[in-house]
């Protein structure tokens, strides 16, 4: 098992690479879910995550899921601004039911 699905957050420090080979199939396969053509599936790489980043995020999150599954959120960043981590500290405390975030 790559990670335990009863918590909603995880945290992998990885190469971009290795996340898009390895970590995106294994939480398809352990959600039991696809990324292909799923529009409560996202996965987006930046650079450098910022505030704005983490307000989209936090917009796209509360929304209700368009299927029956959970919402994926796969953030790919190089870094993180401070102000963007303290704004996704709140919606990793307090996250929507069924939503997992990597």
């Amino acid at each position: 098992m790559l990670f335990d699905s009863s918590h909603h957050a995880h945290l992998f420090l990885l190469p971009r690479i290795k996340v898009e080979a390895v970590i995106l199939p294994r939480i398809e396969k352990e959600l039991e879910i696809s990324a292909k053509s799923n529009p409560d599936f996202f996965v987006s790489t930046f650079e450098n995550f910022g505030i704005d980043d983490s307000h989209a995020l936090q917009e796209r999150a509360v929304q209700a899921a368009v299927g029956n599954g959970p919402k994926v959120f796969v953030i790919i960043a190089a870094t993180l601004t401070r102000e963007a981590q303290n704004a996704l500290l709140k919606l990793l405390e307090d996250s929507p039911r069924d939503t997992y975030f990597f």
